[in-house]
């Protein structure tokens, strides 16, 4: 006789950056040792293909991981988390003003991603110019392994979409590495000014946590940003 069928619960989310809705259920043990797996070895990008293929079973394969927002990614496994392991977590934050060590409980459930800019058209001059993107979840291993000198390129190449002249619209996807590298080199100190403060304002999980310090008593203000804030 067949042993039974374990039946998981379902739940459903928002995707931010599309506003549709998708099902997921919680981790199971496979998912577990998968991740497990990924932080025993400290290779971030082993981790993120953990992430990528952990979101893509809990969310019944539905949805193309690489093309969603890289805070998209960040959400949804925030919200599988929660629902797999608990819907808190107890990190450690430093008081401020005299270094005491305070445990803070935070509440998965309530991490939301804030608003933000999500696309951008900047001119470069009187006929060129270039339409911005968020990073996408497969940009984010070319990034994190560029060097110091390339690092700058990367993450440009990650949000430009397109570019435009008079004359046509350039899809980036088309256009060849070494061709738009010669491209980006050739901005300006305004248009490098102007990507950089799109992705900085770029959508993002973050807390706003106060506290009191239960060894000297100064009030405690920070700002968690970002999917490994909730976990340190």
């Amino acid at each position: 006789m067949p042993l039974p069928k374990i039946q998981t619960p379902k739940y459903t989310l928002t995707v931010p950056s599309t506003g549709k809705d998708i099902q997921y259920r919680p981790f199971l043990v496979k998912e577990e040792k998968l991740l497990l797996v990924s932080q025993e070895t400290d290779d971030p990008n082993q981790i993120i293909d953990a992430m990528k293929q952990i979101v893509e079973n809990c969310t019944f394969g539905d949805i193309n991981v690489d093309k969603l927002a890289t805070y998209d990614l960040e959400y949804i496994f925030l919200n599988l988390r929660s629902k797999s392991v608990g819907e808190t977590s107890t990190i450690n934050i430093k008081c401020k003003e005299c270094g005491e060590l305070h445990e803070y409980v935070i509440n998965l459930s309530n991490i939301k991603v804030t608003d933000g800019v999500t696309s951008a058209n900047i001119k470069i001059n009187d006929e060129v110019g270039i339409t911005l993107k968020s990073i996408k979840v497969k940009d984010i291993k070319t990034i994190t392994n560029a060097d110091s000198t390339s690092n700058l390129s990367v993450a440009i190449r990650g949000v430009i979409d397109s570019i435009y002249d008079s004359n046509a619209v350039y899809d980036v996807a088309d256009v060849p590495v070494e061709e738009l590298d010669e491209f980006i080199d050739s901005l300006t100190h305004s248009a490098l000014e102007d990507i950089n403060e799109f992705i900085s304002k770029q959508p993002v999980l973050k807390e706003d946590i106060k506290f009191k310090c239960n060894a000297c008593g100064a009030d405690n203000e920070f700002e968690l940003r970002g999917f490994q804030s909730f976990f340190k």
